[in-house]
């Protein structure tokens, strides 16, 4: 993408296995049992790794929303760019410029997140307005509207782009995660859960889907079964989840105060829910987590008002670089094509360009 006009670990404690109910398309499912694993979380006693603070070449431009620019998302060819903001607008541009091509007014709310398919031919937003809103990309129209019992909290395409992942639900009540045809809007998969589901993700091969709980846990669901295989205990609410890229590891952020953990899935045939490891990332909530294409490194963005660089390898993050990104919460991050390039949206309708190709990734033994 170019943008022109921008001048340490502790082992799990294993708990007994619990039961867990997992509903299809909107029925009880066979029952399943998941493990449940437990981190033995404690308060950090080091600093919160900064990294180098990084200099690097950067600018931004106004985006026209009124108020927070709350979501972005980025095509994986880096042409076409969404932005979504709490003024309920979402807006698509071409990257190259860049150049607005359209506003969107659909919602009667804020944004909370956004995607984009895979192919690049649809995008999807999920609003406070209980709505989610799948548009064709190319004619800048809604192609189908969704809506929730709660708001819409996360959406995700899956990545054979024929269906799109929700997260829903309002705070202290329960929450649901469901798949649907991204074509019909028709519901294919549902898992009620105990509280909002404020994060989803696809594993790259489809197989598995992952929620991030308000009841301090993350789920991790099969696809084919609709059976949740794991339960992965959390000491506070989980805010988002990401799959890497191999579909070994979780990383999960949780809490208040920026903490992560790396959990090792095992394979989809002998699952299981090893904690790798645990600390913490920022100094307040973590509200963005994004893996870059290649897998080997992490974007981070949180209320610490910085976004984090990280480098990921065998279920290791570490400290790659700290930008300075905005004013306020980080809300929303994206990696450019190859990695070479980042995107950020903070407080104010500001979009933040950095150019990151100069930031090398230290050679792994």
């Amino acid at each position: 993408m170019r943008i022109s006009t921008f001048r340490s670990p502790r082992p799990a404690r294993q708990l007994r296995t619990g039961i867990v109910a997992a509903l299809v398309a909107g029925s009880i499912c066979l029952t399943v049992r998941s493990r449940v694993c437990a981190a033995e979380l404690e308060e950090p006693k080091s600093a919160v790794p900064m990294g180098h603070v990084t200099k690097v070449p950067s600018s931004s431009f106004d985006t026209g929303h009124t108020g927070n620019l709350s979501a972005l998302a980025l095509s994986r060819d880096g042409k076409t760019l969404v932005t979504g903001g709490w003024d309920g607008r979402v807006k698509i541009w071409d990257a190259d410029g860049p150049k607005e091509r359209a506003t969107l007014r659909k919602h009667s709310r804020g944004i909370r997140s956004l995607a984009i398919s895979p192919d690049g031919k649809r995008a999807a937003s999920a609003g406070q307005d209980h709505r989610a809103i799948i548009y064709d990309l190319l004619t800048a129209q809604e192609q189908q509207t969704i809506i929730l019992d709660g708001r819409v909290l996360s959406v995700a395409f899956s990545p054979d782009n024929k269906s799109l992942l929700t997260g829903s639900g309002e705070p202290s009540h329960k929450g649901e995660m469901k798949i649907w045809d991204a074509n019909t809007a028709e519901e294919r998969m549902a898992w009620r859960l105990p509280r909002e589901v404020w994060g989803t993700g696809f594993s790259l091969d489809g197989a598995r889907v992952a929620a991030a709980c308000g009841d301090q846990n993350a789920y991790v669901a099969d696809v084919k079964s609709g059976n949740i295989i794991l339960t992965l205990k959390h000491s506070s609410y989980v805010r988002r989840v990401a799959f890497s890229r191999d579909g070994r590891y979780l990383v999960t952020t949780f809490g208040d105060d920026g903490r992560v953990c790396v959990w090792d899935l095992g394979k989809p045939d002998d699952p299981k829910d090893t904690l790798v490891a645990t600390f913490q990332a920022h100094g307040h909530t973590l509200h963005s987590l994004a893996f870059s294409e290649d897998g080997k490194r992490v974007l981070t963005g949180a209320e610490d008002q910085a976004a984090k660089l990280w480098t990921f390898h065998d279920g290791e993050m570490k400290i790659l670089a700290t930008f300075p990104a905005h004013s306020g919460t980080v809300f929303a991050t994206a990696f450019g094509p190859g990695g070479k390039q980042i995107l950020t949206a903070g407080d104010g309708p500001h979009l933040k360009h950095w150019d990151v190709g100069s930031i090398r990734t230290p050679k792994t033994r």
